[in-house]
């Protein structure tokens, strides 16, 4: 496949692998690398294109640092992500494992499935010291991403929301203060650093603002280079650079309106599912491959380079030494984004992409691509080819009914997503008119009648504008067609909580918290229930404070939990807790009430 090809290939001579955790010397360029036992970091970014790379031929910026990895290592020119979504993505780079396979996703609650075994398992059963520093918020509560890890620090974690736009910068140097405290240690290391950009908004330091005729993404992937920078300098500086394997990656790339599409997440085009892909080791020499690759194939390929067993038939990637003398293997990718029907009810979307260059994507109007003909998927050729879209459709089905066979009974099921994308763009109303807003969705869904983001937002204004009845009546017939709308069932629980019918809404939060167990709200009003009706105390205890450690520092949830510690027995706690809460509300009557009313109860002044 050619489809970026300003690199020249540099033939690298020969390579000899000797097999899956059989040894880790090769034979590059007439001399011996052995890479067992070597440090190992991971550098993954957001939403970055390969395309806006200068080591992938891109001419706007220069990416120096990304660069000079490429140099000491292997570039992937067609490296790909299974799903379009940065937590997908973080999981086929640590697992090895297809994204769609190894994510637990219901409702609106997604986390990595417990079963699967992380790179960083496999490393710390080999005694190395694993580490991970992120900036992202999905990855800054408990979460299965953090098995094997003797550290794993999230920088939001404890930061003021004014110094929120400094996670990377912190990120950066939190990782540097790790490598220096584990220089001196005689462990090997393995440590992941997950960089939160690009992704928009594009916020940057004001080093970095736009300049004429800049682009805004591309000024926070000059920030993303200067951190990779800041890591390689530190790397040199500790004398680990000649004992450290760097992967540079990313868990997805992003749409600038290519097919309609903002950013990421429905659709499997190139734009947001080609990663760049670079692996840097002591010893190698800069080679660049056009061979197909994926995501799963980095934690093979790395444990292969460090002689560690792994269980070939527990990934779905492949080791990726055969490549880096150039050679191209004949395969095929499996692509998929459940997104469109997970938030709207679309139909779903899979494909694969080959090696010969082909994409087929399977929808309601199936699609297929020559890349090397057609590398931004313009033409779909479904049809002109008929055999050829007949024969990858085969091998996507047979590849489903073996490893996704859940899928096969909703394939084609509802909206195909490129026909209705544009009716998702956000908007503005520049009225007070309920009415007239809801007649605008109510025209949308003539369009898209399963729409069931629309569906919510119909609800919700009614809600908002405390036309109860109306509200209710639309909830029952989203949670009717979607069981699994856990935000639904917390809006209607909402509902009859204002309309006094409180047991039927415990019921709507108990159904909010059994498909997502971390929702505030569903927590804080479930625990006032139990409270305010003496059931199960020591649940509403427990209720209260998962919402306020979810949540800290809001005063309605905060009088909720001093409700339940004083039901239980600890009016000490409960009292203080009210005292900070009016702190933070001083004009909330009921707060002061509260704590005026307990305060005589128990002997003590409010003051």
């Amino acid at each position: 496949m050619k489809r970026t090809s300003k690199i020249p290939l540099i033939i690298v001579g020969i390579l000899i692998v000797l097999g899956v955790g059989a040894a880790s010397t090769y034979l590059w360029m007439g001399r011996e690398v052995n890479l067992e036992g070597s440090n190992v970091i991971f550098i993954t970014a957001s939403s970055l294109r390969p395309d806006h790379l200068s080591c992938y031929g891109y001419e706007h910026i220069e990416t120096g640092a990304i660069d000079g990895l490429a140099e000491k290592g292997v570039l992937f020119e067609n490296a790909y992500a299974s799903v379009p979504s940065n937590l997908y993505g973080y999981a086929s780079i640590l697992t090895g494992k297809n994204a769609g396979e190894v994510i637990i996703k219901r409702g609106d609650y997604i986390d990595l499935d417990p079963s699967s075994r992380l790179i960083s398992e496999y490393l710390s059963a080999r005694g190395y010291v694993t580490l991970a520093v992120t900036s992202s918020i999905i990855l800054s509560r408990e979460t299965n991403f953090k098995k094997g890890f003797d550290i794993f620090d999230n920088v939001l974690d404890g930061l003021p929301k004014e110094e929120f736009d400094m996670r990377i910068e912190k990120a950066t140097d939190r990782a540097i203060k790790l490598l220096e405290e584990k220089s001196e240690e005689k462990k090997p290391f393995f440590m992941w650093i997950e960089y939160s950009i690009p992704n928009s908004p594009n916020k940057v330091p004001d080093s970095f603002q736009l300049g004429a005729g800049d682009l805004p993404y591309d000024r926070e992937v000059l920030f993303l280079n200067q951190q990779v920078a800041n890591i390689t300098e530190a790397l040199k500086k500790l004398n680990l650079d000649k004992k450290t394997i760097v992967v540079f990656t990313a868990a997805n790339g992003t749409s600038f309106n290519e097919h309609d599409e903002d950013q990421y997440g429905v659709f499997i085009y190139d734009s947001t599912v080609k990663v760049p892909l670079i692996i840097s080791a002591p010893g190698f020499k800069p080679i660049k491959t056009e061979a197909l690759a994926s995501l799963t194939d980095v934690t093979p390929t790395v444990l292969d380079l460090l002689n560690v067993d792994y269980d070939m038939n527990n990934v779905d990637g492949k080791n990726l030494a055969p490549e880096f003398k150039g050679e191209t293997r004949s395969r095929f990718l499996y692509l998929e984004s459940l997104i469109g029907r997970e938030r709207f009810g679309w139909s779903p979307v899979v494909g694969i992409v080959t090696s010969a260059g082909y994409k087929y994507i399977e929808l309601p109007e199936p699609e297929l691509y020559d890349l090397d003909k057609d590398p931004y998927e313009l033409k779909n050729i479904a049809l002109e080819e008929e055999k050829k879209a007949s024969g990858l459709k085969k091998t996507l089905l047979d590849y489903l009914g073996k490893n996704r066979p859940e899928l096969l009974g909703v394939i084609n099921a509802g909206s195909d997503p490129k026909t209705v994308i544009s009716l998702i763009r956000p908007r503005q109303f520049k009225t007070n008119n309920i009415d007239s807003v809801i007649e605008y969705y109510r025209q949308l869904l003539e369009k898209d009648p399963d729409n069931k983001a629309f569906k919510f937002v119909i609800a919700r204004l009614y809600f908002q504008f405390n036309k109860l009845e109306n509200a209710r009546e639309e909830l029952l017939n989203l949670v009717g067609q979607d069981p699994d709308n856990n935000k639904a069932w917390e809006m209607l629980g909402m509902c009859y909580t204002k309309m006094e019918q409180n047991d039927k809404a415990s019921e709507c939060y108990k159904n909010a918290l059994e498909i997502n167990p971390n929702m505030p709200v569903s927590l804080n009003n479930l625990s006032w229930y139990y409270s305010e009706n003496n059931i199960d105390l020591d649940k509403a205890l427990t209720l209260a404070l998962k919402a306020n450690e979810l949540a800290p520092n809001f005063p309605a949830f905060m009088d909720t939990l001093a409700e339940a510690y004083i039901k239980t027995g600890e009016p000490e706690k409960g009292l203080e807790l009210l005292k900070k809460a009016v702190e933070l509300d001083p004009k909330n009557e009921g707060l002061k009430g509260n704590l005026e009313k307990y305060s005589k109860e128990f002997g003590k002044t409010g003051e």
